[in-house]
């Protein structure tokens, strides 16, 4: 073998080797907030809810994950939808560390007016 050919094989080598090993870097998360009803009257819808919401991130981060970040769900439970409930779960939420955005199907204005 000629010294270039050499060469390249142990550059090529070399770069297998580092390639397959640990990841140095942790991988990036970003989490989305899924605020459901999980209690009472509600509950079977706030758990198809936050089913699709998993199921939706794990189809995503299979394929590519979201701008070099893999997706995870982190769920506030609004409990009866009174407006403590709702209230404490967003504030739950927001307090969350790494929290990039945060959805619901079963909110309206009227959750988080006062009587």
């Amino acid at each position: 073998m000629t010294k270039g050919v050499s060469s390249l094989w142990m550059n090529l080598g070399f770069a297998a080797l580092v390639a397959a090993g640990p990841a140095h870097a942790a991988e990036k998360i970003s989490k989305i907030g899924g605020i459901a009803p999980l209690a009472r009257g509600s509950m079977a819808d706030g758990n198809e809810m936050v089913d699709g919401a998993k199921l939706a991130v794990d189809e995503v981060n299979a394929a590519v994950g979201a701008a070099g970040y893999k997706l995870q769900v982190v769920v506030g439970d609004m409990g009866n939808m009174s407006v403590e409930s709702v209230t404490s779960a967003v504030q739950r939420l927001t307090n969350a560390p790494g929290l990039n955005a945060a959805i619901t199907g079963h909110a309206d204005f009227s959750n988080l007016r006062s009587s």
